[in-house]
């Protein structure tokens, strides 16, 4: 099989919209353990003109985000993002 990309420029865009907002929260939360997720999520949300239930959307998609009742669970060694 050859390494042909066949998505289109719009999912290529989204994909790569989607591993910068993974970053941002891996590199955010790396240096602000302290702050709670919904925090960093928030923040994110706004600075890319985004809603946090999509950049919650987004982390969980990819693995990074698990909710485990109150207290969610940060995957930070995995993802598709990394």
């Amino acid at each position: 099989m050859s390494n042909i990309d066949l998505r289109t420029p719009a999912q290529r865009a989204t994909d790569e919209r989607q591993d910068r907002i993974c970053a941002e929260f891996l590199d955010a939360y790396r240096q602000h353990p302290d702050v709670a997720p919904h925090r960093l999520i928030a923040t994110i949300a706004t600075s890319n003109g985004l809603t946090e239930v999509g950049v919650k959307g987004i982390l969980i998609k990819r693995g990074i985000y698990k909710t485990n009742g109150r207290k969610p669970l940060i995957i930070v060694g995995g993802g598709q993002a990394l």
